[in-house]
């Protein structure tokens, strides 16, 4: 982000990697939702909205909502923080995309998998859309053992 803070880190549709955010430097709404999440995966959201057209180093919104940075728009996410949407002009099935959620997750915590080695398998599989990833592509899930 070209030495900007994240305080800096505005939430418009107009803040590029390269320019702080307004002056009134609105809210993130990852300051109030799922800011702990390693993982989100959303079913029926695209990346960039149909028609947006981004410039070079304009971040998308959908990114900006939650706080999440990807190599491809602004800097490379160094949190354990990952996003998984459909890619773009992929048909969107609801009833399709859960299961393969269960597929991500079961590759993640059984498997031990990074977040973008369990989509690459759902994507060599599912024959009906596609998955990407966004932000750090090696998150992982670690389960503790429990305790009796």
């Amino acid at each position: 982000m070209a030495g900007f803070t994240e305080s800096q880190y505005g939430n418009d549709l107009v803040t590029t990697s390269d320019t702080p955010a307004p002056p009134h430097r609105p809210i993130l709404l990852a300051n109030k939702l799922a800011i702990n999440a390693k993982v989100m995966f959303a079913a029926a959201c695209y990346l960039i909205p149909g028609g947006q057209i981004l410039t070079q180093g304009q971040v998308p919104i959908f990114l900006q909502m939650w706080d999440i940075h990807d190599a491809a728009y602004d800097a490379p996410e160094t949190r354990d923080r990952a996003m998984i949407l459909p890619a773009a002009g992929t048909k969107l099935l609801l009833e399709d995309a859960a299961q393969q959620w269960i597929y991500i997750l079961n590759d993640m915590v059984n498997n031990k998998k990074t977040v973008q080695q369990a989509v690459d398998d759902v994507n060599k599989n599912d024959k009906l859309q596609r998955f990407v990833v966004y932000g750090n592509h090696a998150v992982k899930i670690t389960t503790a053992p429990v305790s009796p």
